[in-house]
């Protein structure tokens, strides 16, 4: 099944500022065909030499494009376009300076394009007209998709955009038919001084139609390769059933006895040939069925099959279409599946989906091991907040009154802080090997003794964070974040780090971290990120299924990625410090998480789930 398909062109007269030359290609052998398609293509450039014959040039040009294009069929058709545009694109700018190529096939139900030098692709749809790439240098770029019913692509020179806008070409396509919309731009075209440059295809999807070969044959008895016996078994146990009953006499042998022969074996061929009649029919109506049976899924399992195609093609130069692609291809097979389908291609398409599932989603599903049991540390433990610092990690037990420092590499555990310091902390945060806490008449650094450090100047709840030696204090009421210089003897006044006119809304804030910006997590979900005291935008792209909440976040000035523990969908999610997503980490046991802490160096994240810490070993890095 394809689209009837229509097309029209339209080119400038060459002149001395340059020529263009547009091309439709459609391959008569069937395996071109099959593999790639139908062909459309502008190219243009500026005469750079005297006496430069643009249909003698066009025809090298072009020549070079098919050579490139169709020579290896072995490679997959997005590929190969992308890779002929740009070496004839290469090849042809080193002779004849600036060279546009815009190029569109239409490869069963999918359009793929490509364009360098300037060339642009548009597209006009359901009466608007956007555009689907638009090059502009000498790096070619590409795009893939599917048309719809009553779809009109334009691929065309850069003059020809500049000189034709959206508006005049979506009124002219609204026209009656295909050749009036070109011949009504005809006059614009050579109206332009730069009309040498100016050329267009306009390809127009009609309403999508079945094939089918019709062959002249004499009618006879289709004999399969593999007769199902028994089936064959059957026929004959009922022929011989409605069959009048033959009596055998015994008698001197003579001539009627042979010619009796001849006829009983007439009989039985004619029986024989009845049974493999009926078994091809048989095996006739079962092929109908089945034929019938695909085609009411085979269109959406040709489409997902495509996606992942191209999904696995373009992930190193587009990793976010290639996930839509991928996404789109997952939910076309679980549809497929749900409906209880049962195909060997639907079947192999589901296990290439899961194998690249890691790669292309970033999705991986590996159970974490266990770091440490802290139940073995204290009867009863149980961590409310995990603090990595130092090349330390700082678990906090709020009613165990407990805090208990954690090597990362080795492992060592000590408690430094008992009841007797704890009791009435309601927060603690850490730098390097010392640990504070927050108590309702100030802050305490605890350990080998306690002692006030910062004298309590804020109303109602703060979050702590200390960063290169100084204390950063978040006041939620205030809605400002107070920074304390840290001194030989502890910290210096206080400072207003927010600044001047900027009024922040910390009132639900739960969290805060800092790398050398500070992040702040906030309910309902929310991250604001602020730098030298400003709000810098941010929001997490491309993340599925979509962040609803988020119990715990972690960065620091080593890690490349930040971190996102979603207890609600058991995972963590990983990010690119400008809201990129990288990849997800996914296990049930992600549910009972209260905090989270990543070392990239080490290639370690510790999930808090109360009375345990469990890692996972990092694999996006």
């Amino acid at each position: 099944m394809s689209f009837n398909i229509v097309s029209a062109k339209i080119s400038g007269i060459p002149n001395a500022l340059g020529w263009t030359q547009v091309h439709e290609f459609k391959p008569e052998e069937e395996e071109k065909l099959l593999k790639r398609g139908h062909l459309f293509a502008v190219f243009s450039t500026k005469k750079k030499e005297e006496g430069l014959d643009s249909v003698t040039a066009g025809r090298e040009l072009l020549s070079r494009l098919h050579e490139e294009y169709f020579g290896n069929l072995e490679m997959r058709a997005f590929i190969a376009l992308k890779n002929a545009v740009s070496k004839v694109s290469d090849e042809f700018s080193k002779t004849w300076g600036d060279v546009e190529i815009s190029t569109v096939v239409v490869l069963e139900d999918v359009v793929y394009s490509a364009a360098v030098g300037g060339g642009k692709v548009v597209i006009y749809r359901d009466g608007a007209v956007a555009t689907i790439l638009e090059s502009t240098g000498s790096e070619t770029i590409i795009a893939s998709g599917y048309p719809k019913e009553g779809d009109y692509i334009i691929l065309g020179s850069k003059l020809f955009f500049e000189n034709i806008p959206f508006g005049t070409l979506k009124a002219s396509l609204e026209g009656p038919d295909l050749s009036s919309s070109i011949e009504s731009l005809a006059p614009q075209v050579s109206a332009s001084t730069g009309s040498g440059n100016m050329g267009a295809v306009v390809i127009g999807f009609g309403k999508k139609i079945i094939i089918e070969k019709v062959v002249e044959r004499v009618i006879k008895p289709n004999i399969p390769k593999r007769i199902n016996f028994a089936f064959a078994k059957n026929i004959f146990a009922f022929l011989t059933k409605i069959l009048p009953e033959r009596k055998i006499y015994v008698r001197e042998k003579n001539l009627d006895d042979q010619a009796g022969v001849g006829k009983k074996t007439t009989f039985y061929v004619g029986i024989g040939l009845l049974i493999l009649l009926f078994v091809s029919i048989g095996f006739g109506i079962k092929q109908n069925l089945t034929k019938r049976y695909k085609s009411t899924y085979q269109e959406e399992l040709t489409l997902a099959k495509n996606n992942l195609n191209e999904a696995e093609t373009i992930f190193s130069t587009d990793p976010k279409r290639a996930r839509e692609l991928f996404l789109d291809s997952k939910s076309k097979v679980d549809n497929l599946l749900s409906k209880k389908i049962e195909d060997k291609e639907l079947t192999s398409l589901d296990v290439r989906l899961k194998e690249k599932e890691a790669e292309i989603l970033g999705i991986y599903k590996e159970e974490p091991s266990l770091y440490l049991d802290l139940s073995l540390l204290s009867s009863g433990f149980s961590g409310d907040k995990l603090i990595l610092s130092g090349g330390n990690v700082f678990v906090f037990d709020k009613n165990g009154k407990k805090i208990v420092k954690i090597a990362i590499d080795t492992k060592k555990t000590q408690i430094v802080a008992g009841p007797e310091q704890v009791e009435g902390a309601t927060d603690i945060f850490a730098y390097q090997d010392s640990v504070y806490g927050v108590f309702s008449d100030g802050i305490y650094s605890l350990g080998t003794a306690k002692k006030k450090v910062i004298e309590k100047t804020w109303d109602g709840d703060i979050l702590p964070y200390a960063y290169t030696g100084n204390t950063y204090i978040l006041d939620k009421a205030a809605n400002i974040i107070w920074r304390y210089q840290g001194t030989a003897d502890g910290f210096g006044v206080k400072q207003n780090w927010i600044a001047p006119k900027i009024t922040p809304d910390f009132r639900n804030a739960k969290q805060i971290v800092i790398d050398g910006t500070i992040w702040i997590l906030s309910d309902p979900f929310n991250i604001f990120r602020f730098s030298q005291g400003s709000p810098q935008a941010f929001k997490p792209q491309g993340v599925y299924p979509g962040i609803v909440n988020i119990t715990a976040i972690h960065s620091n000035e080593e890690n490349k990625y930040i971190y996102l523990l979603d207890k609600e969908e058991g995972r963590v999610v990983v990010l690119e410090k400008n809201g990129n997503y990288k990849a997800q980490y996914q296990s049930d046991q992600f549910k009972m998480g209260v905090g989270i802490i990543v070392s990239e160096k080490t290639s370690k994240m510790v999930i808090l789930t109360k009375e345990k810490l469990i890692q996972v070993d990092l694999k996006h890095l």
